[in-house]
């Protein structure tokens, strides 16, 4: 390995190291504060979807993870912030959520069981 590969790859870790804590401020004020005012339950179900899919894409195509990890600890913290955007808000349907939440963390692992194998499902992503 050269220099720069080497370099390349501590960088890599290092973002990964930083990105455990990008959310950690909004989850503390949600906890703190026991409200959720402010936030649209649209949004972080928007940022944990995303983030939850660019990640599963990468697995599938067997990025190294030093290039992509960042995103899986984002995708984490947000649907943590979700779960708690919907602890928070009053009069909100908990099953139908619970329910979608469920169906998409089942489709996740439908995603990282199939690995790269799966043409149909790596097209569909």
């Amino acid at each position: 390995m050269d220099l720069a590969s080497v370099a390349a790859t501590l960088i890599g870790y290092a973002v990964i190291a930083g990105a455990c804590v990008v959310k950690v401020p909004q989850i503390r004020l949600i906890v703190r504060s026991a409200s959720s005012e402010g936030l649209s339950e649209a949004a972080a179900a928007l940022d944990a979807g995303a983030a939850w899919l660019f990640s599963s894409y990468n697995i599938l195509k067997g990025h190294a993870i030093s290039t992509w990890g960042e995103v899986a600890l984002v995708a984490l913290q947000a649907t943590l912030v979700l779960l708690l955007v919907w602890q928070y808000t009053p009069n909100i349907n908990r099953a139908r959520r619970l329910l979608a939440l469920t169906g998409f963390v089942a489709f996740g692992v439908v995603v990282v069981s199939c690995g790269s194998e799966n043409k149909l499902l790596l097209n569909f992503l």
